[in-house]
């Protein structure tokens, strides 16, 4: 039986989605996109369900998930800036991940985070919050491009809402 997670998402336009992906499709060979046979979400190019993750790991069962769904609804985020593209390390190594740095300045994002943390009543460590775009899950052989690569530098947001997420037990 799987175990469902809600999480807090922040999504984006259409256009702006399918400019991501025919980057990714521009920068990567489709022999170097990594495809879990395990995990359903990790499946190469990602760019069609691009989103940032404002918050993991909440338990939709909690006795106050109406006062959740009530602060992500007044939620007012307009736009966020870019900065890096980057890769991270997966799971045990066995991929890495093709992702953006999104720019915190005025620290609206972590301040979102903490209240949600605050809500629900979670002690995890807020330095692990590090918000980010994930374009793809790559072969450990990708190498980000030496050119400089183009992208906005600022992506309108289209909603904020709670997503739901299974993972087996």
């Amino acid at each position: 039986m799987a175990k469902t997670i809600a999480y807090i998402k922040a999504t984006f336009y259409k256009e702006d989605i399918d400019n991501f992906n025919n980057l990714v499709n521009e920068i990567v060979e489709p022999s170097l996109f990594y495809s879990s046979d395990v995990v359903e979400h990790i499946k190469g190019n990602v760019t069609s369900k691009l989103h940032l993750t404002l918050f993991f790991g909440i338990n939709p069962r909690l006795y106050n998930f109406l006062e959740i769904e009530e602060y992500v609804k007044n939620i007012k985020l307009e736009s966020i800036e870019l900065g890096d593209m980057f890769l991270m390390d997966g799971f045990q190594s066995l991929y890495k991940i093709l992702s953006i740095n999104v720019l915190d300045n005025n620290k609206e994002l972590e301040k979102i985070y903490n209240d949600v943390k605050e809500l629900i009543n979670d002690e995890r460590d807020t330095s692990r919050f590090l918000p980010h775009l994930t374009l793809a899950y790559v072969d450990n052989d990708f190498m980000l491009p030496n050119d400089t690569v183009s992208y906005p530098k600022k992506l309108r947001i289209q909603d904020v809402r709670i997503g739901l997420f299974s993972k087996p037990n």
